[in-house]
């Protein structure tokens, strides 16, 4: 299901293939930055921009087919469950629209700016906002199903496995939720605030913190291990094959052992990381504050290619049957193949 990372348990992994020597297929421009990742369905390319609209755009072309203005800066990413997009929009509310034409089916409105991406598990879309809650809305009513508070703001966007949703807040908890009833499970404790969206892979939950570490933990929510990466982490880890794979503001791109934490590799950057890593076909892919898109092996750390934009890439890009999807803040949405 297109969404945010790939998947519900967030893993950040996709399918190839990854273009060896890449070339701009399209480049679309919207109004203002683009901050959030893109969603890809029936030859679709979702995403929001700072202009306050979500923008469909036809993937094998790069011409705009609708835009739907949600009200304020959109730096969700949209998740797709069948004919339906969600979004969270500026404006503080979940928006649904029809994927094909853009028609809004309904609005759930919370008390807070949505940073946080959708998650869409069978009937139920959940997401965190600003006034630090955790909301479940029924996918075709958009009518509340439950609400969990928490005492900040909540931007990182949530995650499933075994129907518990894990989310974490800027209060520095990690919160595993029943997800059908949004009943507390257990709590993890950080060092600081966490605003990465978690992944899930094996019974484990990784996730990065102001606090400077990488933390596993099991389904019970005990520590498995912690890796110090000597930056704050806010951006998502990607985990595939045993490896685990995340970003730092300062520091670098880094690879770990997704058993114990230790290092496999370190890549340094020309600047701040904030884009989540995407890995395919035995690709790392990330974007840096110094414009550049960054192919790596994942399984060595050495840079394959690198794509230049005109401004910093905070986006995570996607990928599609060999197209790799990336927006940027000089406001354009890229394609490379």
């Amino acid at each position: 299901m297109p969404m945010f990372r790939g998947d519900a348990a967030r893993t950040g992994a996709f399918p190839g293939p990854v273009p060896a020597t890449p070339r701009l297929r399209w480049r679309h421009r919207t109004g203002e930055a683009i901050h959030g990742s893109a969603a890809i369905s029936e030859g679709l390319a979702l995403v929001g921009s700072a202009d306050g609209c979500l923008h469909a755009v036809d993937l094998a072309t790069g011409s705009g087919r609708w835009r739907y203005e949600t009200g304020g800066d959109v730096e969700s990413s949209p998740a797709i469950h069948g004919s339906r997009v969600l979004v969270g929009g500026g404006d503080g509310a979940l928006h649904a629209l029809d994927l094909l034409s853009g028609r809004p089916c309904w609005r759930y409105p919370t008390g807070g700016f949505l940073f946080s991406s959708p998650l869409v598990v069978g009937s139920a879309v959940y997401v965190g906002s600003w006034d630090g809650a955790l909301h479940a809305v029924d996918l075709d009513s958009g009518e509340p199903l439950w609400r969990f508070p928490t005492p900040e703001r909540i931007e990182a966007s949530p995650a499933f496995a075994a129907g518990v949703v894990y989310v974490p807040s800027l209060d520095a908890h990690l919160y595993a939720l029943e997800a059908a009833t949004g009943r507390e499970i257990w709590r993890y404790r950080a060092g600081g605030w966490i605003s990465a969206t978690p992944a899930m892979s094996g019974g484990t939950v990784y996730f990065g913190a102001s606090d400077g570490h990488v933390h596993a933990v099991d389904s019970e929510g005990r520590l498995c291990w912690k890796f110090f990466a000597r930056t704050w982490l806010t951006s998502s880890l990607a985990v595939a094959s045993g490896s685990l794979y995340g970003a730092g503001w300062t520091h670098g791109i880094f690879a770990l052992r997704a058993d114990d934490g230790s290092l496999l590799w370190r890549f340094e950057t020309g600047g701040w990381v904030q884009s989540s890593p995407a890995v395919a076909d035995g690709s790392l892919l990330c974007g840096c504050w110094d414009g550049h898109l960054h192919a790596i092996d994942a399984a060595s750390g050495e840079e394959r290619w690198r794509f230049r934009a005109e401004d910093a890439v905070f986006a995570s890009p996607t990928l599609s049957d060999g197209l790799i999807v990336v927006g940027s803040l000089d406001a354009s949405l890229y394609a490379l193949e």
